[in-house]
């Protein structure tokens, strides 16, 4: 049960910083000259780091490969870039 907590505990702290990585990277304030491609690679960077720190609850792997130009590829699709 404690390891449950824990890695329960651990998902959020991963998704936290997630959130705060995005939102600094991402921040007009101090970039600018943000285009939307460079959005899409942040995201997809962030969203490919924030899945290899989790594990599955099943096998309590990590993820060992992920797939970041399909992710970059869909945020442009999605803001159609």
């Amino acid at each position: 049960m404690l390891l449950v907590t824990l890695l329960i505990n651990f998902h959020k702290m991963s998704w936290s910083l997630f959130k705060r990585n995005i939102l600094r990277k991402t921040n007009p304030n101090k970039n600018p000259s943000l285009n939307m491609n460079e959005v899409a690679t942040i995201w997809s960077d962030e969203y490919d780091a924030v899945v290899k720190r989790g594990k599955d609850f099943l096998n309590m792997e990590s993820v060992q490969k992920g797939n970041k130009e399909l992710t970059k590829f869909q945020h442009q699709v999605q803001y159609k870039i």
